[in-house]
């Protein structure tokens, strides 16, 4: 007995984005819809890599945490912006090495500075002028493994140690 067996038909393109294509998908699986097209991030990345030869990209996920496209900026060989605990955690299920991974958030909750130094993360991006780190809690960040404290030549703060907010270093 002979048995045929057909040659897989390659996939045609399917651009989701069209008009026709969001109305379909709408039809199928109801609004509101993300689409995720990893093929156009790959794109992006790569114009943007190309515009910027010797630039470490890193892709904050903060807009977008969604672990098909975090996938995809690694393979690529993109680097990663944490800002939250729960940034921290995906980037942690997907097996990535932390280090690929900075900590940027502004304003960092002494939670998530601890989960990133538990997963790795060991560069962090403090970008408030002024005393930073000297406060009640110090000695706490320091246990965790993170001493810092960033002056600024010439430029103020209106926060003093020892001041009205009794945030005096032990």
């Amino acid at each position: 007995m002979l048995t045929r067996t057909r040659k897989p038909r390659p996939r045609a393109f399917i651009d989701p984005f069209t008009k026709t294509e969001i109305k379909r998908l709408v039809a199928e699986f109801g609004s509101p819809l993300l689409i995720i097209d990893c093929q156009r991030v790959r794109e992006q990345y790569r114009k943007l890599h190309k515009a910027l030869p010797g630039v470490d990209l890193h892709y904050a996920l903060k807009p977008l945490p969604h672990p098909a496209v975090v996938q995809t900026i690694v393979e690529l060989g993109g680097w990663l912006d944490l800002a939250t605990t729960g940034e921290t955690q995906l980037v942690t299920q997907l097996g990535i090495d932390p280090a690929r991974c900075i900590h940027t958030h502004p304003i960092k909750r002494d939670s998530d500075i601890r989960d990133a130094l538990r997963f790795g993360v060991t560069t962090f991006v403090a970008d408030n002028p002024g005393v930073w780190m000297d406060h009640c809690h110090q000695l706490k960040h320091a246990a965790d493994g993170l001493v810092a404290h960033l002056m600024y030549e010439g430029i103020d703060t209106p926060y003093l140690v020892g001041g009205p907010a009794g945030n005096s270093p032990e």
